[in-house]
Order: C-alpha cells, then sequence, then structure tokens
C-alpha cells in the first residue's frame, strides 16, 4: 500500500491523474471561466499542469536509473508510465483548448 503513493507505477500514476482530474471538474462546475472573468478552474489547470510536469520528471528520473537491458515486465511498466503520463497531459490540454460551456 505504501509503494502506490510513490507513483513508481502506472496504476498509482493513474490514481494521481484522475485526483487531478476530479479537482478541475469539480473546479470548473463551481466556479467555471467566462466573460465574468476567472474562475476557481484556472487555478485546478494550473495544478494538474504542475503535477502532471512533476509525475514525468519522476518518471523519467525512475526510467534513467534501471538498469539495462530490461525484462519484459519492466518494459511494459515503462511503456504504460508514459502512456498515462501522456495522455494525462493530452486530456489537460484538450480541456484546456475546449470551450468552457461544452464539458
Amino acid at each position: 500500500m505504501d509503494n502506490i503513493w510513490k507513483a513508481n507505477n502506472p496504476i498509482s500514476l493513474l490514481i494521481y491523474y484522475s485526483l487531478g482530474l476530479v479537482i478541475l471538474i469539480t473546479a470548473h462546475h463551481i466556479s467555471p471561466t467566462n466573460m465574468a472573468g476567472p474562475g476557481l478552474d484556472i487555478a485546478a489547470f494550473l495544478i494538474n499542469f504542475i503535477l502532471c510536469l512533476f509525475l514525468f520528471i519522476k518518471t523519467l528520473v525512475r526510467v534513467s536509473r534501471l538498469k539495462r537491458p530490461l525484462a519484459r515486465p519492466m518494459v511494459v511498466n515503462v511503456f504504460l508510465s508514459y502512456t498515462v503520463n501522456f495522455a494525462g497531459a493530452a486530456l489537460l490540454v484538450f480541456l484546456l483548448v475546449s470551450p468552457s460551456n461544452s464539458w
């Protein structure tokens, strides 16, 4: 259980990105950015951006410390970690460029 909070595997990365997405959607529904001015979702986007950057750098550092050659389960773990990182960043970009009343 302690290993999940270290963001060392794809499942823990998925948990962190899911929590960030829940925070973003909740902040958007409470106070969206619209013609009246900025809302809470701007702060949530900033928090998610910092989270994405931190988790991506953490994954890069973790992968760079692995001993070569990698075993097949470790290659799958690295591939899934990068997939989760890129999917989280892509979702953040998608939500940022979509109109605020569409989600």
